[in-house]
């Protein structure tokens, strides 16, 4: 039985991986002055603004 413990153990570590590599993706475009870079970065920083208001909003409207 797969619980649902382990599958956001296993997403968030797989989310701050790609987030790891976009930031190193910044800094790299930051020191050559290469602004398509950033595009990813701030792609991935909207999107997890819009899960964790997402989150927000789920756990607000639970019934404990």
């Amino acid at each position: 039985m797969f619980s649902v413990m382990v599958f956001f153990l296993y997403s968030s570590l797989v989310g701050t991986t790609i987030y790891l590599i976009f930031c190193i993706g910044l800094f790299y475009g930051a020191a050559k002055k290469k602004k398509e870079y950033i595009l990813p970065w701030i792609m991935y920083a909207i999107f997890s603004v819009l899960m964790l208001t997402g989150a927000l909003l789920v756990g607000d409207n639970s019934d404990t």
